[in-house]
């Protein structure tokens, strides 16, 4: 299972970065979702360092509270998630184009 959890980390890795040119970027100056998008922006970086830190991080007491803090961030991250998903069903157009790209 942490094979397939790596494996899945890695793939998060390449699809944030995707996210980041295709969503985040051209978002970002219309201000709206933005704290919910700097929230999970930051949830992810947690889990980035924490993950990095569980991998090559030694000594038992350093891992046990990374471990920690990885496992609430990882199950914590749904919520935020979702909540800035179905906030964003309000500031689409019925054709399902942004509303960003409609100012211009």
């Amino acid at each position: 299972m942490l094979v397939l959890h790596g494996a899945c980390a890695f793939a998060m890795l390449w699809l944030a970065g995707w996210l980041w040119n295709a969503h985040v970027q051209p978002w970002w100056s219309s201000q709206r979702r933005r704290g919910s998008g700097i929230v999970l922006i930051a949830l992810g970086a947690v889990l980035i360092v924490s993950g990095w830190l569980l991998y090559y991080a030694g000594g038992d007491e350093v891992r046990r509270w990374t471990s920690v803090v990885h496992w609430a961030i990882g199950l914590a991250l749904a919520v935020p998630v979702l909540v800035h998903a179905l906030r964003a069903g309000r500031y689409r157009s019925p054709t399902g184009t942004a509303e960003i790209h409609r100012k211009t």
